[in-house]
């Protein structure tokens, strides 16, 4: 845990991957939902 929580700091590819993420559970969930 404490090696991933500092990978995620360190990293801004991380954030930009995390946010990329988002939009794609988030477009499943709408996808999903109709």
């Amino acid at each position: 845990f404490r090696r991933y929580s500092y990978n995620i700091v360190s990293g801004h590819e991380d954030d930009s991957f995390l946010e990329d993420l988002k939009e794609r559970s988030d477009y499943l969930n709408k996808y999903l939902n109709m």
